[in-house]
């Protein structure tokens, strides 16, 4: 695992499939992320070929504190969630 960098970038890619291997089809995929109290806004939301990837620049200010992120994929019913909890480094 990468250490995450103040100002540096935040990509998280969460691969889906279904248990026959059938395609996925149309999701939503939300992207959703804050260091300490401060909100994220994405970069990147998309979904492609079965992964969807959400991709944020963390604030030069953001040294020391805690980054919570989350990508949501949502489709057919069902609702995944991948999370990251950790601090940023100096």
């Amino acid at each position: 695992e990468a250490s995450l960098r103040a100002g540096g970038p935040l990509e998280i890619r969460f691969r889906v499939g279904t248990s026959t291997g059938a395609p996925v089809g149309a999701v939503v995929v939300r992207c959703t992320a804050r260091v300490g109290k401060s909100p994220l806004r994405p970069l990147v939301r998309r979904w492609s070929r079965g992964a969807a990837t959400c991709a944020w620049r963390l604030p030069r200010t953001s040294k020391a504190k805690r980054l919570l992120a989350s990508v949501r994929v949502q489709g057919r019913g069902s609702t995944l969630t991948r999370s990251l909890s950790r601090r940023v480094s100096r």
